[in-house]
């Protein structure tokens, strides 16, 4: 079975990738592992070309980073299939997996979070600068609103967590994936409603993944019982 899981930048992606991994006996993918893995072997091609870009700090051309993910997802251990964590991530690199290397997913499960879920989620995250220590206006609030506990110095948000950031972040991202989703056949894409806990977000993916399993068996089964009645 090959999985692809796309979502909201911090939607819960990775976390929702690796119960996926475990339950169905999946290798796990990502761009940055791949990349990570393809400097550490070095024995690919374009490994060296991987490290200078990485230690000069350059983007990675979205050909060199297809051909990663692609090689990756073939490993030994993803015999049994793969979940490719939050890749791809554009329509140019959607299309170069799947026509220029040949990679096809059984199923795309794109984690449907609303603005307003992500806007509770992160812009409700605040910190103390000079301890570190982290709150949030919903799931772990100050006593004090605005508040440190230990000091009742005033608390600071960053940047990327202010409402303007969240909702601009939202637009791009639902820009991109509109543009990634018009690469795969409908049939391929499922959005899932991953505005609830882990466990209820996990329990909608399995239901997707669990269904997609039953059916790749019984076609092995089929196609099993066509092979033994040519014996006769």
């Amino acid at each position: 079975m090959k999985v692809i899981i796309e979502g909201p930048l911090q939607g819960g992606k990775t976390t929702v990738s690796s119960v996926v991994k475990e339950r169905y006996g999946l290798c796990y993918v990502s761009s940055a592992e791949a990349v990570r893995n393809a400097i550490q072997v070095g024995s690919f091609p374009y490994s060296n070309t991987l490290k200078q870009l990485m230690e000069k700090g350059e983007a990675i051309p979205d050909t060199l980073l297809v051909k990663a993910v692609s090689d990756a997802t073939r490993r030994p251990d993803c015999a049994n299939g793969f979940v490719l964590d939050g890749f791809p991530r554009t329509k140019r690199q959607a299309l170069l997996l799947q026509e220029f290397e040949k990679v096809q997913a059984d199923v795309v499960v794109e984690m449907d979070l609303a603005d307003h879920v992500m806007q509770a989620r992160f812009g409700g995250r605040q910190f103390h600068p000079g301890s570190g220590r982290l709150y949030h206006t919903i799931y772990n609030p100050p006593i004090h609103p605005g508040k440190d506990d230990a000091t009742g110095e005033p608390l600071q948000q960053k940047e990327e967590d202010t409402p303007d950031a969240i909702a601009q972040r939202m637009l791009q991202y639902r820009r991109l994936i509109a543009e990634v989703r018009g690469t795969f056949r409908a049939d391929q894409w499922v959005p899932v409603d991953a505005s609830g806990n882990i466990e209820a977000v996990r329990n909608n993916v399995f239901a997707v993944l669990d269904a997609l399993q039953m059916s790749v068996l019984n076609a092995k089964v089929s196609t099993a019982k066509k092979a033994w009645w040519k014996l006769w």
